[in-house]
């Protein structure tokens, strides 16, 4: 039976589709197309993360995914706690870096388009300008995603 935990994750995955949940070792593991991108345990939310996002895990002052291995020794995992602020507030998506860049730009330049719906069923606006005048939908057509530039087109 799913916790009510999980069917609060389970609605905010929705937007990506085809996000499994499966039982791992007393938690959760969540997986899109057979790649596990976030876990559960005991309640608190884990996201896979790399060198470039686990700073910013990190400034949050969350901390990795540890698990006991072998003669108890702590394993550090790369899936780090979710900051629970950013589960019970609404988040700003359209957010923008230093060149006027947001998630749902990024996502196109890099041709997610899982994360672009995800964005976008949050509110992401696929209208707003970088500081060289670049949309979500002109970064995709540069990339040649014509995938993305139809899914921001529905906008």
């Amino acid at each position: 039976m799913p916790s009510s935990f999980q069917d609060h994750l389970a609605a905010l995955f929705a937007p990506l589709g085809n996000v499994v949940f499966r039982k791992m070792f007393g938690g959760l593991g969540i997986f899109k197309d057979g790649l596990m991108f976030a876990l559960v345990a005991e309640d608190a939310l884990y996201m896979k993360a790399d060198d470039a996002t686990s700073p910013a895990y990190a400034a949050e002052a969350s901390g990795p995914f540890v698990y006991a291995g072998m003669r108890g020794k702590a394993m550090p995992m790369p899936y780090w706690r979710i900051p629970e602020r950013l589960l019970e507030e609404h988040c700003d998506v359209n957010v923008a870096n230093n060149v006027g860049q947001t998630a749902l730009m990024m996502a196109a330049m890099f041709g997610r388009l899982d994360v672009a719906k995800l964005l976008l069923a949050h509110g992401a606006n696929p209208a707003l300008k970088d500081t060289a005048g670049n949309t979500a939908k002109s970064l995709a057509r540069q990339q040649g995603n014509d995938e993305m530039v139809v899914l921001v087109e529905k906008k």
